[in-house]
């Protein structure tokens, strides 16, 4: 009996399937890299990965690049954040099993200016 029931785990982890959610993050008026926290979360908000951007450099320039990890087809939304920043989106979904990497559009993020106390 516990044979069998090691398998049946065994084999529904091996069936699960692994989807990549890449983009990239830059500075809205700069357009430099930032380097900064990336989440993937479901359509209700539910956090199903994060990560650090990672700068990556190549003919294509420098990016602040991050690649999330998601185990279902479905609709998200990569949510990404910085001290000093305003927190950027990006809408993504996965319709297929086909799809092992999907891109995500650039997120942008808006630095927040510094009030200032007039007279």
């Amino acid at each position: 009996m516990s044979m069998l029931l090691c398998l049946t785990v065994c084999c529904a982890a091996y069936a699960q399937k692994n989807f990549s959610i890449s983009g990239y993050v830059v500075d809205n008026l700069s357009g430099k890299p930032l380097e900064a926290k990336a989440f993937l979360m479901t359509e209700d908000s539910t956090v199903v990965d994060t990560i650090t951007t990672q700068t990556m450099y190549g003919s294509f320039g420098e990016l602040a690049f991050y690649n999330l990890k998601a185990h279902s087809k479905g609709k998200y939304i990569v949510r990404v954040t910085k001290e000093g920043y305003v927190d950027g989106f990006a809408h993504c979904a996965i319709w297929s099993n086909r799809q092992s990497l999907v891109w995500a559009n650039e997120v942008r993020l808006v630095k927040i200016m510094p009030t200032r106390n007039l007279p």
